[in-house]
């Protein structure tokens, strides 16, 4: 049986705990839960926000960089509106767009 990964923080103590319902959901052990790009990975807590969802490793690391990287940009952008650089805050702001829209496609 598989551990809950403590570097992953995900639920794969469900096999323990309810392994009916990860198997009714065809998931193999060693993995939680199943991706949005249909890969295999762990129910965990997400990177941009206050809940859980199913990722591989692969866009948990897109989501983690995508979300700071936004957030430091949001710095920038108020530097920017305090200096009164408005071509630099509004490319900014299309910036935070953007990663935005990327950050809602998973």
């Amino acid at each position: 049986m598989p551990t809950p990964d403590p570097e992953k923080n995900c639920y794969c103590n469900l096999w323990q705990t309810d392994p009916d319902h990860l198997k009714k959901r065809n998931i193999p052990y060693g993995f939680c839960g199943i991706c949005k790009c249909g890969e295999y990975g762990h129910l965990r807590h997400a990177p941009n926000g206050p809940y859980t969802a199913e990722f591989c490793d692969k866009c948990y690391r897109r989501l983690v960089v995508i979300t700071y990287l936004k957030s430091a940009l949001i710095v920038f952008l108020l530097i920017a509106l305090l200096c009164k650089q408005w071509t630099v805050a509004g490319g900014l702001l299309v910036a935070i767009v953007i990663l935005h829209g990327l950050q809602l496609a998973h």
